[in-house]
């Protein structure tokens, strides 16, 4: 799986990533997740509280965190309670989709500083 992702703090510059491992669990009797590690030390979480079909938009939560280099950052949504500020979009084919995550913050996510902007991407199997 291939991670393109518009950074808040270089939005006109897109980050391309490469996973070493993915999962996707779609929600059945809670929050769906797409959990995405990234080579080089990093992760993608997203989350949904209700299932998403194939082309679908769904409202979305979660947080990215690159571990190492000058491209550094770890931004996210807190995972409690029922905000889900931002959204997810899976492809018509169900090989990716599309993501935008608002109302971000430094980690600790529930408690850490406002970051200005959004983060965007998009994922393909």
């Amino acid at each position: 799986m291939t991670v393109v992702v518009n950074r808040p703090d270089r939005p006109e510059m897109p980050f391309e990533y490469v996973n070493t491992s993915y999962a996707f669990v779609n929600a059945f009797g809670g929050n769906g997740t797409l959990d995405v590690e990234l080579a080089g030390g990093g992760a993608l979480h997203l989350e949904w509280p209700e299932l998403v079909a194939d082309g679908d938009t769904v409202d979305a939560r979660g947080w990215f965190r690159v571990t190492a280099g000058v491209t550094a950052i770890d931004v996210g949504n807190c995972l409690t309670g029922s905000s889900f500020s931002g959204e997810m979009t899976v492809d018509g084919d169900g090989q990716g989709g599309r993501f935008v995550l608002r109302d971000l913050h430094s980690a600790p996510y529930c408690s850490g500083a406002s970051v200005a902007g959004e983060l965007s991407g998009c994922f393909r199997n």
